[in-house]
């Protein structure tokens, strides 16, 4: 399992990179299935996020951190956005891949937590928004069928904690016989949208929070959930969202 994870987090993070790369130069505000994030908003989030990961493996804590990644990371070049993506998951990727790295224990801001769950939910995040930047760009959005498979079973343990927190729209229900990856997009509050004779893979599907944007709620459950992850409030702070 510690092996597939490293692994699998190493293919989202690389697929993540690869949709950046493929955003058209005036498809950077484009509205994504996050509520009030645009496109050039959901890649500063993930660069945020990536930042953080070596620190954070280093046994930093937030405040030993401080404002290195507070601001906009990205600058005004849109050129060299899909550069900075790649070395950022290319860095984050060499923390997590450490001997010993998910055994440790990284202090977040909801508080400590083990470094295996800590790298669950960066896969998540970026499975996930892999999925709402490929929707917003007109990409191919299949989720990676190894990332789903270790994914589900994780989501599906916390989901009813984080809908408990009253953040999140409840997870919805998909019906039985469902894909998995239509599944995991249900418990991530999306809301599959079925027309007459689509096939799963045609399924049009909209993120769906509870008055909040998907960010906001995301942040808010930390307390709820084993740890959403510190840098989505950084991000937010300093993308504006």
């Amino acid at each position: 399992m510690t092996d597939d994870l490293v692994e699998v987090h190493g293919r989202c993070g690389r697929r993540f990179a690869a949709l950046v790369a493929g955003v058209g130069p005036g498809q950077w505000h484009n509205d994504t299935p996050c509520s009030q994030w645009d496109v050039r908003t959901l890649v500063h989030h993930l660069l945020s996020e990536q930042r953080w990961v070596p620190p954070m493996f280093e046994g930093l804590t937030i405040e030993q951190a401080g404002d290195r990644f507070d601001g906009d990371l990205m600058g005004d070049d849109a050129s060299a956005w899909p550069r900075l993506l790649t070395s950022a998951m290319a860095e984050a990727h060499a923390a997590v891949a450490q001997p010993g790295a998910l055994e440790r224990t990284v202090h977040l801001s909801f508080g400590d937590a083990s470094g295996h769950e800590y790298v669950m939910q960066l896969t998540a995040d970026l499975a996930i928004h892999a999925w709402d930047l490929a929707q917003a760009t007109g990409q191919d959005a299949a989720l990676d069928p190894g990332a789903v498979a270790l994914l589900l079973p994780w989501t599906e343990a916390s989901a009813n904690l984080v809908a408990g927190s009253g953040m999140f729209a409840p997870p919805i229900d998909t019906g039985p016989g469902v894909p998995d990856d239509v599944r995991l997009l249900g418990l991530s509050a999306a809301e599959p949208e079925r027309r007459k004779g689509d096939h799963h893979n045609s399924i049009r599907v909209r993120k769906k929070v509870s008055g909040r944007t998907r960010a906001e709620a995301h942040a808010a459950a930390s307390s709820a959930r084993s740890g959403p992850l510190h840098q989505c409030r950084a991000s937010e702070q300093s993308a504006g969202a």
